[in-house]
């Protein structure tokens, strides 16, 4: 027995009766309008309740929730005892009375008949008399539920994106009852290689929001959330697009398993113009690091890794292009051997240029390291076998001295590579300063012809006075560069000029044609720039490549030496 108070008691077998009771259908005989959401039920006059497995119900507005007793008490002012007797007789059964078969009961297992998921129940009764020797058919027509398409692209190409995140609710707050919930557990969902997250089974008022994009995308504020209406037996589509972001993308490896990604590499990132510190960013758990930046020409170093592999402190030069990603695979190679780090007591910092020297186990000096820029030196055990090997002469040693000597040129063409990139990244700065002014010296020519007067006259001419300025400059770095492409066997014959004759006249006469001829020559100056600008972006373009191809060989050839040295015992 179950006492609920003082003077009223129930049986376990009237609790279990009313305790099953079928909310649906309890709330449509007290005059709601019910409806069905996926597989959740709720009513017209609160659309935040919530009915899952017909017999628990939740309110989200206010987060409170219970079976068919706690309904009646909170929403009909019921006590316990009244509202377990209400539904008693709801069910046809007075006080310890055995079950009444009543139509609403019949009604109820007619229900309980399963029906094909992604179709909407209609459990609207229908009447019908039949008469003795008479067939008659009932049909009941069951609507399709709905379907949404998200589609993530980018806004340059139209590229699908995938892993964006989304959250994905229904109106008043609620998740979406997709496959019983298994795709998101919190509402949230990710696109998939196409680009898309597809749900199906819906219907209602569905609110879609773009919580986090991937690495060089940005969200576009204006239309992160969007609502809309998915009805029955409908397909509903909505496109979200990406801008792409400027920047550059670092993956650390390493270099004899290039599969092998490293976490925990610093760099510093510097504007090739002014070397100025733009950033300092460290690899990811991936080995990946991203970092938008304005278009422009910079150069990374790296300041710091793992204490299990050499640091490499050659500087990475690349370029971005606005809405582009630079990216950048770099690889570490594996230490053996001895890392020596000097160190300021006072502040930790490392200290530059002081010199170690080794000894063997008779106390024989066998070489010495001087530490870098961060205070680190490397005694390497491949280097000392290697010498010793070289020392013990024979077929070994002769092709490890050959190799060396390939690798000595490598290094060689190596530095020269990187100076004429040096010099090829400073022209392609100054060229798009020129541009820049060309640009602002047009907008104000233009307005110049519709009679902007003196004013726009000098500020024209100012800006052209700067880009003459960086012609000059220009000029001078393009002679900087065909010299340095001399050394790595590159010729390219780029040259700019800008010719100031027509100011005079514009200045004093200031007529249509004047103005006309003075634009006109802007444009052709433009042009002229941007020939050379091309010619400088295909010739740096090249030289990454050779540099890329040099560093591989290098590689190779460091990788071939330690494979010799390791084969021979000693």
């Amino acid at each position: 027995m179950i006492q609920t108070s003082e003077k009223t008691r129930f049986t376990e077998a009237e609790m279990a009766t009313v305790r099953d009771t079928d909310l649906p259908d309890l709330l449509i005989s007290l005059g709601y309008q019910v409806k069905r959401i996926g597989r959740y039920y709720t009513t017209q006059e609160m659309d935040s309740i919530r009915i899952k497995d017909r017999r628990t119900w939740f309110r989200y507005s206010e987060g409170i929730g219970g079976d068919a007793i706690t309904f009646l008490q909170r929403f009909y002012n019921k006590s316990f005892p009244e509202a377990v007797e209400y539904l008693l007789t709801w069910h046809g059964r007075a006080r310890d009375s055995p079950p009444v078969s009543t139509p609403r009961q019949t009604k109820e297992k007619e229900e309980k008949v399963p029906f094909k998921d992604g179709f909407l129940l209609d459990d609207t009764p229908q009447t019908v008399q039949v008469k003795e020797g008479q067939t008659v058919t009932v049909e009941f027509r069951n609507q399709p539920m709905g379907n949404l398409i998200i589609h993530k692209l980018s806004s340059k190409d139209k590229t699908p994106l995938k892993g964006v995140q989304f959250k994905i609710t229904y109106a008043d707050g609620t998740y979406l009852p997709d496959e019983g919930g298994k795709l998101s557990s919190n509402g949230l969902y990710w696109t998939n290689a196409e680009g898309q997250i597809i749900l199906s089974g819906i219907t209602g008022t569905v609110v879609v929001t773009e919580v986090e994009s991937i690495p060089g995308y940005t969200i576009d504020p204006n239309t992160q959330s969007q609502t809309l209406v998915v009805n029955p037996d409908d397909t509903q589509q909505l496109y979200f697009y990406n801008a792409p972001v400027g920047g550059v993308e670092f993956t650390k490896v390493n270099e004899a398993d290039k599969t092998e990604t490293i976490s925990g590499v610093t760099f510093e990132i510097r504007r090739v113009s002014d070397d100025a510190l733009v950033d300092t960013v460290t690899t990811g758990k991936d080995g990946k690091v991203f970092l938008p930046l304005e278009a422009d020409n910079y150069y990374a170093v790296e300041t710091d890794c793992p204490d299990t592999f050499k640091l490499d402190p050659t500087p990475i030069y690349f370029t971005v292009k606005d809405g582009e990603t630079t990216r950048k695979t770099v690889t570490n190679k594996a230490f053996s051997g001895i890392l020596l780090h000097k160190i300021d007591a006072a502040t930790r910092k490392g200290i530059y240029g002081v010199t170690f020297l080794l000894y063997d186990g008779n106390m024989n000096p066998v070489d010495q390291f001087t530490t870098d820029q961060n205070g680190y030196a490397y005694a390497s055990i491949l280097r000392e076998k290697t010498a010793a090997v070289k020392v013990a002469g024979g077929s070994t040693a002769e092709k490890i001295l050959q190799l060396e000597e390939r690798e000595g040129y490598l290094m060689s063409q190596k530095q020269e590579l990187q100076e004429a990139l040096d010099a090829g990244s400073a022209a392609l700065s100054c060229a798009d300063q020129i541009l820049s002014e060309l640009d602002s010296a047009e907008g104000w020519g233009t307005w110049d012809l519709v009679g902007g007067g003196l004013i726009t006259d000098l500020v024209k001419h100012s800006h052209l006075d700067e880009a003459q300025a960086s012609v000059e400059t220009l000029q001078t770095q393009l002679r900087r560069f065909k010299t340095e492409l001399a050394d790595v066997t590159i010729d390219a014959d780029i040259q700019v000029s800008i010719d100031g004759f027509l100011r005079v006249a514009d200045y004093f006469f200031d007529g249509i044609f004047a103005d006309w001829a003075v634009l006109d020559q802007i444009h052709q100056s433009q042009e002229q720039v941007h020939q050379t600008r091309s010619q400088i972006c295909g010739v740096l373009d090249h030289l990454q490549a050779l540099m890329e191809q040099t560093e591989a060989d290098t590689t190779s050839i460091s990788l071939e030496v330690e494979q010799l040295v390791a084969s021979v015992s000693m």
